[in-house]
């Protein structure tokens, strides 16, 4: 068991690292399970900070926790970047334009990129043949199998 969770755990680290070295392409297809991983992994990473964060600055009732928000903002930002192209990537692989993205900064529209993500892989479409996976992620993935039968 132990093995196994060391095994998905490595697999979690190899596609987030891939979405982040991906971040200037916006062409191609990304697959749900690329998509997810890395939506679910950089939420987490960055809810928890910030939550970390409110708490320590709570606890010690010292402004110098706030301070790191400066830190944390531009960190921020700078994520913004492989996301918006593992986005435009996602939505390419359900057969749609990846200018729809844009709709993820109009408040009421923000979930149709979303329903967008959740769209199985098309067929062969004009962004090429499919998601191309990394193949040692692939390999016994167990995270993967989960998220691609949904």
């Amino acid at each position: 068991m132990n093995q196994t969770k060391g095994l998905m755990m490595e697999k979690i680290i190899q596609r987030v690292k891939f979405s982040i070295f991906n971040m200037g392409n916006f062409t191609g297809r990304a697959s749900r399970t690329e998509y997810w991983t890395y939506m679910l992994t950089m939420g987490t990473l960055v809810l928890g900070t910030l939550f970390l964060l409110g708490i320590l600055s709570i606890i010690f009732q010292n402004p110098v926790f706030l301070s790191f928000y400066l830190i944390i903002g531009p960190v921020f930002l700078i994520s913004l970047i492989p996301w918006v192209a593992l986005c435009v990537r996602r939505i390419h692989d359900a057969g749609q334009t990846g200018w729809l993205v844009l709709l993820a900064f109009v408040p009421v529209l923000s979930v149709v990129p979303v329903i967008l993500s959740f769209i199985p892989s098309a067929k062969p479409n004009k962004w090429g043949d499919g998601p191309a996976e990394i193949a040692e992620i692939n390999e016994f993935s167990a995270f993967s199998f989960q998220f691609e039968n949904l």
